[in-house]
This record gives structure tokens, C-alpha cells and sequence, in this order.
């Protein structure tokens, strides 16, 4: 089955088109390529509102995450974290960063109770203190085992 493309006014293949609903047997007048060509003509024409915009969805994407688990804002957040001098508080190391997680949220951590926040850490010790239930008995029994370990050696 063919199809001329209302951009290129070619005559072209039907699956050379996009259909306008999966399921249906109904495609769209524009073929793929041209599709494509208006696409990426749009995104050169807009790139720097397209940016701008993506960069304020993902901090309000941050900002409400934050508000909703921790009542934190942002801003909050970033000013505690400076305030630990960008290092997790307990092991003090700081974070690798790299492009893939440079803006990416650090564990923030609360009191499951009182929800409220007692600093931010890394992953190793996030995941170190909520395997053990932020349970100060097991994090003792841990701490004897392990100097009992020592000891043996």
C-alpha cells in the first residue's frame, strides 16, 4: 500500500509513515523522515527554551521529592549539604562525581518517627544504617562482632 507524503510529496510505503494510533489501520500524512526533519528543525530552532525548561522540571521534580519524603526544599537541602562540606557524616567521604550522577540526590537522612532529617550521607551508609533498622543495639552488636573479629586475627 502507498501513500503520498503531504511534506516531501513523495509516494511512499505505508509503514514508511507513523500511525496515528496504535492499533488502528489510520496514518499520519507526514512520512518518518519528514517527521524526523521538522522534529529536530523544531528542537534547533528552540534548544535554548527546551534546555532552560528541562533544567527547571528536573529541580522541580528535586524540590517536590524532597518536600514530600523529607519537608525539605532544595535550597534546604543544598545548604546541608554544604554545611557537611559536601562529605557524608559519617564516613566523611566525599561522593564521586561524574556526569551520569553530578546532579544527582544523596540519601538524605531521617528519623523514621519524628520524620525529621539528620543529615545527608553517602549510599554505602545509608543502606548500612536502614539494613540495620537504625536499630543502636544492632548497630553495638555489630561494632562488638566486629572487634571480636579483629582480635581472632
Amino acid at each position: 500500500m502507498h501513500r503520498i507524503c503531504s511534506d516531501c510529496k513523495k509516494d511512499k510505503l505505508i509503514s514508511e509513515y507513523h500511525k496515528w494510533c496504535y492499533g488502528k489501520d489510520d496514518y499520519r500524512g507526514i512520512c518518518k523522515n519528514c517527521t524526523h526533519k521538522r522534529t529536530h528543525s523544531y528542537y534547533l530552532r528552540h534548544k535554548e527554551t527546551i534546555l532552560e525548561r528541562s533544567r527547571n522540571d528536573k529541580l522541580t521534580l528535586k524540590n517536590r521529592r524532597l518536600k514530600n519524603r523529607f519537608g525539605i526544599t532544595y535550597e534546604e537541602y543544598q545548604q546541608l549539604l554544604k554545611s557537611q562540606n559536601e562529605v557524608c557524616k559519617i564516613c566523611q567521604k566525599k561522593e564521586s562525581t561524574n556526569t551520569r550522577t553530578n546532579n544527582k540526590i544523596r540519601p538524605v537522612d531521617h528519623d523514621h518517627k519524628t520524620k525529621k532529617v539528620r543529615g545527608i550521607l553517602c549510599d554505602s551508609c545509608n543502606k548500612g544504617l536502614g539494613n540495620l533498622r537504625d536499630d543502636i543495639n544492632l548497630l553495638l552488636a555489630a561494632i562488638e562482632y566486629l572487634k571480636d573479629a579483629q582480635k581472632e586475627i
